[in-house]
């Protein structure tokens, strides 16, 4: 229950106020803004929102000059005091519908803009996966040409080795032939040796035989001088022999080397 002192408080106030607010509406002067070319739609729209508030506004105050004009002077200054408490109780839940408004945009715009980086990070995870996994492949293929480039190398120097193996095995054989042919060759070079050594003593057992048939000639005339001409002529064979066989010997020897 409100008690005199208050009403009359009440009453002062709400005087007071409405005087203020006849003095600001009567040397009021509202500027006229310009709107700016990029936003003429966004300025027409704020325009129609100002225009349709102040039509609303003066509507509450005819209608609030109705109630109260038939009104004795304390019910009517009581009724505007608890008008102006209802607007201003009005303005604050606009005031708090506003603000939560403003926050639930906020809140939209930021779990918007939340989405929005998650969506690029998201996005930028899956590029750079598709790079890794590039570079993966790269590197799979890399390591496939160069197992592969390596098993070539590998056959083929399996196949080096075999064709060595071969080549050695030829030389090995070649040279037990050629060792064979150089001992057989050398063989005959010490039997053609032997040979010429035997030649050699020839001619001394030919000496020996014509100093005694020399001393047979001074016995008989008569039967030297057959004997001597056949002893002469078999001297000259066994130097021709002898000649032939070293002829054959020197053959063997270069043959040899």
């Amino acid at each position: 229950m409100v008690m005199a002192g208050e009403l009359d408080a009440l009453r002062k106030g709400a005087a007071s106020k409405r005087k203020a607010e006849e003095e600001a509406g009567r040397n009021a002067c509202m500027p006229v803004k310009k709107p700016r070319l990029g936003n003429v739609g966004t300025e027409l729209k704020l325009m129609k929102e100002r225009a349709e508030k102040k039509r609303q506004k003066d509507k509450t105050t005819d209608m609030e000059k109705e109630r109260y004009a038939g009104a004795r002077l304390e019910l009517r200054d009581a009724v505007q005091v608890v008008d102006t408490l209802m607007r201003s109780a009005t303005e604050a839940e606009n005031q708090n519908a506003t603000l939560e408004t403003m926050l639930l945009k906020s809140e939209a715009r930021h779990i918007k803009d939340t989405n929005d980086m998650f969506d690029e990070w998201l996005a930028y995870n899956q590029t750079k996966r598709m790079e890794v996994d590039r570079i993966h492949q790269d590197h799979a293929i890399e390591t496939k040409s160069r197992d592969a480039k390596i098993e070539a190398l590998k056959m083929k120097a399996k196949r080096f080795k075999g064709r060595f193996e071969k080549e050695k095995q030829k030389v090995r054989v070649r040279d037990e032939r050629w060792a064979q042919e150089q001992d057989l060759t050398d063989r005959k070079i010490r039997e053609l040796q032997d040979m010429a050594v035997d030649i050699d003593e020839l001619p001394e057992l030919n000496y020996d035989a014509d100093e005694s048939e020399e001393e047979e000639e001074s016995e008989s005339d008569c039967k030297v001088e057959p004997e001597k001409a056949e002893e002469e002529e078999e001297v000259k064979e066994v130097k021709r022999g002898k000649g032939g066989a070293k002829a054959r010997a020197s053959d063997a020897r270069r043959a040899g080397e």
